[in-house]
């Protein structure tokens, strides 16, 4: 069987689709080198696998997935990897190690690498974590018109032009239309070519809802310390930040906009980061306590972050300094805590503040 036709049919069996082409980490003497930053999922860690090992057998070199900080348990990741081993071919399998890396060492399978190996190892991740910034999710821009157009309509700022609606979502007139052109049963025009919603477009917010972990795919941190700050006290270190750069959500946001929300003590803090400010999760989370650790999706978390990618965001400031996150991305974090009720509430509270 042919190289390609091969890994064709073992994708069809491991139900993976691969992104082309493959442009690996590092390519040095007879080696081809794959990190797997903070994988949360098994899915990414097979995809990995198996173009490493493709690369690998089309080019006639070894190939080493690194695994860095992995959030997946070791003994998934080692399960995993021993079924693999059954659909490979003995002959390819066998060109491949992999290493995992955790605070509690390092693991090497099948067999130990090189003092050479090892040191090009860590000039690349050094590389790789120098370099690493958030990653712009893949362009949405009808999900950007329609926010800004539910910001607008919920802050009762009357029409925007088509012009202006580009400019704030970051796309182009033809986007725009194209946009509009979904949205019309929705909107209300003016005479000069202005537009706003009529109503609340119901079924594009659902569309908006299942469209928001990838377009705002969250960072989370736990607290490690087992004596976890209060939301509130993490909120203070906050105004350290500008409060065009960096915004609270969540929770907190939606008492700042329905004092009356029907809902016990604060379970997270929820913040939304300008991307074009260059700030970084990290840091902020490392600079609000120090015992803040990265946490996978099956974990509570304590923090949690998103970046909002448009030229213009819509946080508003108290006359306490408190910046806060728009009504959208509040809505989104709730329901991103699974606080579905509270979301609710808030969603009526805005449609009806809208009417009056």
């Amino acid at each position: 069987m042919k190289v390609a036709s091969y890994f064709m049919a073992i994708r069809a069996q491991t139900n993976v689709r691969l992104a082309q082409p493959f442009q690996p980490s590092e390519v040095w003497e007879d080696i081809i080198f794959e990190v797997l930053l903070e994988g949360k999922d098994l899915r990414s860690l097979r995809s990995s696998i198996i173009e490493v090992a493709e690369a690998s057998s089309s080019t006639d070199r070894r190939g080493v997935l690194i695994l860095e900080q992995p959030k997946i348990s070791k003994e998934r990741l080692l399960a995993e990897w021993s079924r693999l081993s059954q659909v490979f071919k003995e002959e390819v399998f066998q060109r491949l190690t992999l290493v995992i890396r955790t605070p509690d060492g390092v693991q090497e399978i099948p067999k130990a690498l090189t003092r050479q190996e090892h040191e090009k190892i860590d000039q690349i991740l050094h590389g790789e974590k120098k370099t690493a910034q958030p990653i712009k999710p893949r362009s949405n821009a009808f999900y950007h018109i329609l926010r800004t157009l539910l910001i607008y309509w919920f802050r009762k700022k009357g029409p925007i032009t088509s012009k202006s609606l580009a400019e704030m979502a970051g796309c182009t007139y033809p986007t725009v239309s194209a946009a509009l052109k979904r949205l019309g049963p929705y909107l209300s025009r003016h005479s000069n070519r202005s537009i706003e919603l009529a109503t609340f477009p119901q079924k594009h917010w659902l569309e908006l809802l299942a469209l928001s972990a990838n377009q705002r795919p969250a960072h989370r941190y736990k607290d490690d310390s087992g004596n976890p700050r209060r939301p509130e006290a993490l909120t203070e270190r906050l105004r350290k930040y500008s409060s065009s750069d960096v915004a609270v959500g969540g929770v907190l946001a939606a008492r700042h906009y329905l004092p009356g929300l029907d809902l016990t003590g604060t379970p997270r803090l929820d913040i939304t980061i300008r991307a074009f400010s260059n700030l970084d999760d990290h840091a902020i989370a490392h600079q609000l306590d120090r015992a803040l650790s990265e946490a996978s999706d099956e974990e509570p978390a304590q923090l949690v972050a998103t970046y909002n990618w448009q030229p213009e965001v819509f946080f508003t400031t108290d006359a306490k300094g408190n910046s806060w996150s728009d009504e959208v991305d509040c809505l989104l974090d709730l329901h991103d805590a699974k606080l579905e009720a509270q979301a609710n509430e808030l969603l009526t509270f805005f449609t009806k503040r809208v009417k009056q």
